[in-house]
């Protein structure tokens, strides 16, 4: 919806930071909706950037639930407080996508100081509103030992799933590859982190992970 985001994280593909001039319209995107419900699309993801910081976001919202379809909103979940989780309360939302990329100290490493206790307040209102939320980590050099207590943390605050990718470098993470990118004992760590939590948490929530 938008490259404008709120954080300048390393590991963004997308380079995602200050708006484009030619980004597209609430007709635009209406357009498109359209031409996709043509097409038989059922599900529709808005990312970003930072989803949350485009201005007409309801309105996109209510133009695709017009239309019946799917939607997923992915956000790193830093301006997702109480108010704004009343309002995606009133759409039919599969799920909304919130990133934590590790504890304090690996998450704020990636996104920024002070962004770990509002992704934790965003999931928090997600559940006091009944909305389903997903829980994404990236795991790195720094994070991958924190995976299991991320999985404790998505299971207490009510995650419907939790989901792990490896770090890979593209976009701004290129720039940081050597810092970031798990070597091969480290992706075994982590595949048997991994299964781990499946036989332990598999039962309650989804737990999805990238093959190692």
């Amino acid at each position: 919806l938008t490259n404008a985001c709120n954080l300048r994280c390393k590991h963004c593909f997308s380079f995602a930071g200050e708006r484009l001039e030619d980004e597209l319209s609430i007709d635009e995107i209406k357009k498109v909706l359209g031409d996709l419900q043509d097409l038989g699309t059922m599900e529709i993801d808005f990312g970003g950037g930072e989803p949350l910081l485009r201005p007409d976001l309801l309105q996109v919202l209510n133009a695709a639930q017009s239309l019946d379809f799917e939607m997923v909103i992915l956000t790193n979940g830093t301006l997702l407080d109480e108010a704004t989780a009343k309002k995606l309360a009133e759409y039919s939302i599969k799920h909304v996508q919130i990133s934590l990329d590790g504890l304090r100290r690996a998450h704020e490493d990636l996104r920024g100081k002070g962004t770990f206790n509002p992704t934790i307040r965003a999931m928090k209102a997600l559940r006091n509103e009944g909305i389903r939320f997903a829980v994404r980590t990236t795991a790195t050099k720094e994070s991958f030992r924190d995976i299991k207590k991320l999985a404790d943390i998505s299971v207490k605050l009510g995650a419907y799933k939790f989901g792990v990718i490896r770090f890979f470098p593209a976009g701004r993470g290129m720039a940081y590859k050597d810092d970031l990118m798990l070597n091969a004992d480290e992706m075994l760590v982590l595949h048997k982190t991994i299964k781990h939590i499946n036989n332990i948490y598999g039962h309650k929530i989804d737990i999805t992970a990238d093959p190692c």
